[in-house]
């Protein structure tokens, strides 16, 4: 028995999933075969070590370049030098021109590499994606049963909203704003990733009747019979990075 399911075989006081849902993600995943895909991202991760290496090597000879025109320069250009070879057949010394020559090429080289890289990423990405694509597909089943159960949630938490909302001028403790404010934001994420209306949400009439006690009487507005909707917290991107398609 693997682990998958001696999970199955839990107690489901354990855990909210819902095991069937579980159940086909697990066969759905067994049923990939990441054999060819791990081969061939291998595969490309080497060629990616061999341009990083190449790449590595071009700027270390760009370095020693730079340092060579940096001597010459402080000890003059190698003219004799050049001359005296020539006159005794031997090969000349390097001058600056000649490694300004050499930095250019090896610079184009540097160039070429870089695209290489980039291109060899990219090439690592794609081979990865289409079984990423399936093992997303796979667990659609789970996603769908989560989206249920969220759904669920944010609707029992409006409720809560609401009440605790309309209470605004008359539960004025730090416990009660704490809650309004936690709520808010909750059911306003809510709202933005499409699982609420954005319609006004109505307050309880068993609440409302609050408002015939007589010593609600003196707050100007004490229990509204509507609450507006709430908008998602601003100052962080939770609804808009989990926002689904409505």
């Amino acid at each position: 028995m693997n682990a998958f399911d001696r999970l199955l075989g839990r107690d489901q006081n354990h855990s909210t999933l819902d095991q069937s849902a579980l159940s086909v993600v697990y066969q759905s995943l067994i049923t990939i075969d990441p054999a060819a895909t791990i081969a061939k991202r291998e595969e490309f991760r080497s060629s990616q070590a061999a341009i990083q290496d190449a790449i590595a090597s071009t700027n270390a000879r760009l370095v020693e370049i730079r340092q060579e025109i940096i001597d010459l320069e402080r000890a003059g250009d190698n003219a004799a030098a050049v001359a005296k070879a020539m006159m005794d057949g031997t090969a000349p010394p390097k001058s600056i021109s000649d490694l300004e020559e050499e930095r250019e090429r090896y610079l184009l080289i540097l160039k070429g590499l870089k695209l290489n890289a980039e291109q060899a990423g990219r090439e690592l990405y794609n081979v990865a994606a289409p079984i990423i694509g399936e093992i997303g597909e796979a667990f659609g089943p789970l996603v769908d049963e989560l989206r249920v159960d969220a759904s669920e949630a944010f609707s029992l938490l409006a409720q809560c909203y609401v009440q605790i909302a309309a209470l605004a001028n008359c539960a004025t403790s730090h416990e009660a704003d704490a809650l309004r404010r936690a709520l808010s934001d909750i059911v306003g994420t809510g709202i933005e990733a499409g699982f609420l209306s954005r319609s006004p949400l109505e307050t309880p009439k068993e609440i409302v009747a609050l408002n015939d006690v007589p010593a609600l009487q003196i707050i100007k507005y004490p229990i509204p019979p509507e609450i507006a909707a709430p908008s998602a917290p601003t100052d962080y991107s939770l609804a808009a990075h989990f926002r689904l398609n409505r």
